[in-house]
């Protein structure tokens, strides 16, 4: 017998045991279902679905992320987008700021708050005006203390005729708002007399160095009008600012 019939036989040897044998209960034959129970059985699997889906958030258990997993960073532009949004998504403050433009001469502060006070309060009210003259540049800006009554005065007004204009009104938006919008509202502009104030300055008594420098001055021009007469070939002797300025050794300082 040759060495591999011996191994062949071996190895049939070991199949041999008690736990290869068959066994008539492991080869049961299946229980039939019907398609009834089929059915109900489908039916059940989608309502656990549903209820699954249905189920409160707190009911579900959190994921647990892996600490050591890398994550990617939001960029710059991805972060701006998300504030915007989320600022987009909380209400804008209303406000109660109306700016009323091409306003027709003679419609100035007073006129103005007994106009528009019949629509509502108002707390401040401001005609822009020219800083020299004092004239009107046809436009200004009221403050109101509620601003549903600024929201209708300027549907109502915008297109108002007014005079010989049309109104422009509209609401200021709140990120539109300044500072200096109101400086100097709710009081009558008074402008600066500029004439008055040069003739004040002008006949103020002058010091000694001031009257000098403007002796010097007299003298200079009247030096030129001498050099132009004498290039016409004009003679013509007279004193002048130079024979009637007073001595310098006149002067008594104190």
């Amino acid at each position: 017998m040759s060495k591999a019939t011996k191994k062949m036989e071996a190895q049939l040897a070991k199949l041999k045991g008690a736990e290869w044998d068959s066994d008539e209960s492991d080869h049961e034959e299946p229980v039939p279902v019907s398609k009834n129970a089929k059915k109900k059985a489908n039916k059940a699997a989608a309502a656990a679905a549903a209820a699954a889906l249905e189920a409160p958030e707190d009911d579900v258990a959190p994921v647990q992320f892996d600490s050591q997993v890398d994550f990617v960073e939001l960029t710059k532009k991805t972060k701006a987008n998300l504030a915007k949004a989320k600022g987009a998504s909380e209400p804008a403050a209303e406000s109660s700021v109306i700016f009323i433009g091409r306003i027709p001469h003679g419609f100035y502060e007073k006129q103005m708050k007994g106009f528009f006070g019949q629509f509502g309060g108002i707390k401040r009210l401001r005609v822009s005006r020219n800083k020299k003259s004092g004239a009107s540049k046809h436009y200004a800006f009221i403050e109101f203390e509620d601003p549903e009554v600024a929201a209708v005065v300027a549907t109502t007004m915008d297109g108002y005729r007014l005079f010989d204009r049309v109104l422009a009104c509209s609401v200021v938006p709140v990120d539109k708002l300044h500072d200096r919008m109101f400086i100097g509202a709710n009081r009558k502009f008074r402008p600066m007399p500029h004439k008055k104030i040069a003739i004040r300055e002008h006949n103020a008594p002058k010091s000694y160095e001031q009257q000098e420098a403007a002796n010097a001055r007299l003298i200079a021009k009247e030096e030129k009008k001498r050099a132009k007469l004498a290039a016409l070939g004009i003679t013509y002797e007279f004193d002048g600012y130079a024979g009637c300025a007073p001595s310098k050794s006149t002067h008594v300082k104190f």
